[in-house]
């Protein structure tokens, strides 16, 4: 059955529009519903963080995100040997989809990385010592650990007490090894039993796993590079889209920055093999769409159960994808949730 969604415009006047997609499936509406639960417990950290994260902008208002084109596409393409239901190996993928984790948030962290970095370094240049703690020493500091949302919660058991700001912590850590490991910062004090990342340094954000990188320096016009809106942080997307929605929106915004403003056909090939990401990772489409961040267009055969007429025969089109940015400009917590809890109205419940 359609669906009716109200869509609020520019001017705060609602519009109802037919709604022709499918509704979630029910593997989906468990998904759904799991998120519902991951927002409403991470709601008050996301605040926090988006106050925090609000703060860097105050002296040097940073209109967009520059990321090097290597940062979500390998210029040579993976082995061929990969297939449309699984991306490459990890370590022959390009960081953004290198980093995607179903639970961590190493690639949240080194967006997060960048985009502080470029709040404070000109273009061509690279960024001073980065001084800032990786904790909070007094209430109200400037740290890493109030960069990062988390839902965790205190934990109080039989001689066993941590808090969530302990367990935000060791996820921060956790997070650091990773870009470490990826050869995406330089830790000097990696040593220290305590603390090793305090200090840490960028890396160039399209580093290879494996291969030795330069230190990091803010992209110029002496090279290519694509932006994406400094809204991905400013306005909390960046702590409620998965990865796997991180991973495509940056690929949309990439696409936007070679093509122009126009609906750029996504092969399976270069999908796979140069971004690297998977057929199941690729659905993250859906959410994007309903959010009003990608246009989304697909073939005119297809059904609205995904099947294509005549598929045998003459196959199907790849979907479309169209980055809009504007769709940054909203509140992502109210955005995410409202969206979720429309998706969860539309499935008819069980007699």
């Amino acid at each position: 059955m359609p669906a009716i969604r109200i869509v609020t415009d520019a001017d705060g006047e609602n519009q109802y529009l037919l709604d022709l997609s499918r509704p979630p499936t029910r593997k989906g509406v468990e998904t759904l519903k799991k998120r519902a639960r991951r927002l409403a417990d991470a709601q008050q950290s996301i605040t926090e963080a988006v106050d925090k994260i609000r703060r860097l902008t105050m002296s040097n208002h940073l209109p967009e995100i520059r990321l090097r084109h290597g940062f979500v596409r390998l210029s040579i393409p993976a082995s061929p040997n990969s297939s449309d239901r699984s991306a490459p190996k990890p370590e022959h993928r390009p960081p953004s989809t290198r980093l995607m984790s179903p639970n961590g948030i190493a690639l949240k962290l080194e967006l997060i990385a960048l985009f502080e970095a470029q709040t404070r370094t000109q273009p061509g240049l690279r960024p001073l010592d980065n001084t800032t703690p990786l904790r909070e020493v007094s209430d109200g500091d400037m740290c890493w650990s109030n960069y990062i949302a988390s839902g965790a919660q205190s934990t109080v058991g039989d001689g066993y007490l941590m808090s969530a700001q302990d367990k935000k912590f060791r996820q921060l850590g956790t997070a650091l090894d990773r870009l470490k490991k990826e050869g995406l910062i330089h830790s000097p004090n990696h040593e220290r039993r305590a603390d090793k990342h305090q200090g840490f340094r960028l890396m160039r954000e399209d580093a290879r796993r494996g291969h030795t990188g330069d230190f990091y320096r803010v992209p110029d016009a002496a090279e290519e590079y694509f932006t994406i809106p400094a809204t991905l942080v400013t306005n909390g997307w960046i702590y409620v889209l998965e990865d796997s929605e991180l991973a495509l929106l940056l690929i949309a915004a990439r696409l936007r920055a070679k093509h122009g403003d126009v609906t750029v056909r996504l092969e399976a090939g270069p999908r796979v093999l140069n971004y690297c990401l998977s057929r199941d990772s690729f659905e993250a489409h859906r959410m994007l769409k309903w959010l009003g961040l990608l246009d989304v267009t697909v073939d005119d055969d297809r059904r609205p159960n995904g099947r294509v007429e005549n598929y045998a025969k003459k196959g199907a089109l790849p979907h479309g994808l169209r980055f809009l940015p504007a769709g940054l400009d909203k509140d992502a917590f109210s955005a995410v949730r409202d969206e979720v809890q429309y998706q969860l109205r539309r499935v008819k419940p069980q007699p």
